[in-house]
């Protein structure tokens, strides 16, 4: 958003490990949690990008309005969450997930703070397949946590490049038939 549009991008996390793998930016680099509301941030932001992180609050009452405390009136918040609650797994918990979202639940969480919704859409369709492998696999393997945390911990990336590569081509004819 920086290099195309020309932005002024303030990160913030609570976790060390991730903003200092954060690329330098033009804003501030903020280990912040936004429930302080520090009056300095009160309605500071026109644009909040909330990508994967909803999923992992448990309380999201108190977050949710945190998000509208800090965005200027009229500004955007843009969510991206894991979807079809069907799936949770293992594979979700040991990832730190409480839930997985679809759209009404999603509505359910945001709208009572003053959001309107504009739009809401599900994007991945083209990887359900794998998806739905991954969580019958997880409900096969031993109930133990070191089995299924080891599974999670390998990561979300494909290990064979083959893999990665047919991934991002369903990706990609998913957007060019639905962008």
């Amino acid at each position: 958003l920086e290099d195309k549009f020309g932005w002024k991008v303030d990160l913030t996390d609570l976790n060390v490990g991730a903003l200092q793998m954060s690329p330098p930016s033009r804003g501030r680099t903020l280990y912040y949690n936004i429930l302080e509301k520090n009056a300095a941030y009160k309605d500071a932001y026109d644009v909040i990008f909330l990508y994967d992180v909803l999923e992992h609050i448990g309380a999201t009452d108190e977050f949710v309005e945190a998000l509208h405390w800090h965005l200027k009136p009229g500004g955007l918040i843009f969510i991206n969450v894991p979807a079809l609650n069907f799936f949770y797994s293992a594979f979700d918990k040991v990832l730190g997930h409480y839930r997985r979202y679809n759209k009404k639940l999603l509505i359910k969480h945001i709208a009572p703070f003053g959001f309107e919704v504009l739009d809401t859409r599900y994007w991945g369709i083209t990887l359900i397949p794998f998806l739905a492998a991954r969580w019958i696999y997880m409900l096969r393997l031993p109930r133990s946590k070191e089995t299924q945390s080891s599974l999670a911990r390998k990561g979300v990336t494909p290990p064979l490049k083959f893999m990665q590569q047919i991934f991002r081509a369903l990706m990609n004819l998913e957007n060019w038939v639905a962008p």
